[in-house]
């Protein structure tokens, strides 16, 4: 994703069109959120329900090709309501017990709930002021951000922990 992030900034300093991108991004975030808490949550119907998202989208993408090259609303709503739901679904399952991956899992509940509400004002069709959708899109930068800090705080208390075990020295 780092990749597409870099692609997508030089393209903008060369002035070229790098909508496309996004697409890459959703779909590799998606598969590889959807991974994730499928062996999180350890439930096949993960993967079914990913796996027909992810078919439905081939299908949008074979039959609607202009919609590679814009924005593409839906994609981002489903999938950001798809990983909300697994996060949902996964805290609800540690009501009463301790998570591993408690703080990438509230991070990734904030990021995307934070994401569906930015992206989903900037389809509603109002007129919104250029300093508004500036904001609005701050605001999910430092979301990201968010979800970022709470991985790394995850990765250092797992590798702690295992480090306390002597597994790692």
């Amino acid at each position: 994703m780092a990749l597409i992030q870099v692609m997508s900034r030089v393209l903008v300093l060369k002035g070229e069109h790098n909508i496309f991108l996004i697409h890459y991004m959703l779909f590799m975030q998606f598969i590889t959120l959807s991974l994730f808490f499928y062996f999180i949550l350890k439930k096949r119907w993960v993967l079914y329900l990913s796996g027909s998202i992810l078919i439905l989208f081939v299908v949008q993408y074979l039959f609607f090709i202009k919609v590679e090259n814009s924005y593409n609303p839906l994609g981002l709503a489903v999938c950001g309501l798809i990983i909300t739901f697994y996060a949902g679904r996964y805290l609800y399952s540690l009501i009463n017990k301790k998570g591993k991956y408690l703080y990438i899992t509230l991070g990734s509940l904030i990021y995307f709930s934070l994401s569906i509400m930015v992206f989903g004002l900037g389809n509603v069709g109002l007129e919104i002021k250029k300093s508004v959708i500036d904001l609005l899109f701050y605001f999910n930068a430092y979301g990201y951000l968010i979800f970022q800090v709470l991985c790394i705080i995850n990765w250092y208390i797992f590798l702690r922990d295992r480090n306390k075990q002597g597994i790692m020295t």
